[in-house]
């Protein structure tokens, strides 16, 4: 079984990829930036199966470091991942299953989904619109409680459509289940495909 996993940063797919690799499944890690001694390190990933381009994680990242630019973080981000989905798009081979990062994913689900793979949408967080809730939550509560507005990052709408089309990209078929590693599920989804 050949397994593809795509993500912008380290998040946990650096975990799964090592232990899809364990198993004799890793196909490629496609990812903005892979140290061996920095991100990476610790984490048993042959590098001759990650592909790798900083380019979009460093378009993300200039406006945290240029202060003038700070009001376009949430621009620069929604380009970054935008960037990345076309980059991992080009970098898809066939494959039984792909593994893609919300946010930075769903042209190469697309194409995964064309393909005839298992497609999975991996979010290490809450879902968008739980975030968001969240989020204003927590800002009434500050609100409420100091009695000024402490900036917190929203959510936007662009992240919320693009995370939306990501769901709806993926078939019916397709794995989403928390223990990634369960080999036994998604040979169970392949076989009721055919």
């Amino acid at each position: 079984m050949k397994v593809i996993i795509s993500t912008m940063t380290r998040f946990h797919a650096f975990s799964l990829a090592e232990q899809m690799q364990k198993r004799g499944h890793l196909h490629k890690l496609v990812v903005g930036y892979f140290d061996p001694t920095r991100n990476a390190k610790g984490f048993d990933i042959d590098p001759d199966r990650v592909v790798k381009n900083v380019l979009p994680v460093a378009l993300g990242h200039i406006p945290s470091r240029v202060p003038p630019l700070e009001a376009f973080r949430g621009l620069a981000q929604y380009g970054a991942h935008a960037l990345h989905d076309l980059w991992a798009r080009s970098q898809l081979e066939p494959c039984d299953v792909f593994v893609g990062w919300s946010g930075a994913s769903l042209l190469t689900i697309r194409k995964a989904r064309e393909m005839g793979a298992v497609t999975v949408v991996e979010r290490g967080s809450a879902h968008m619109l739980r975030q968001k809730e969240i989020l204003e939550e927590g800002e009434q509560l500050t609100n409420r409680c100091t009695g000024f507005f402490a900036p917190l990052r929203s959510v936007k709408t662009s992240e919320l459509e693009r995370s939306r089309l990501q769901i709806s990209a993926i078939n019916k078929h397709s794995a989403l289940f928390k223990d990634s590693c369960d080999i036994g599920k998604i040979s169970q989804l392949r076989n009721s495909r055919e």
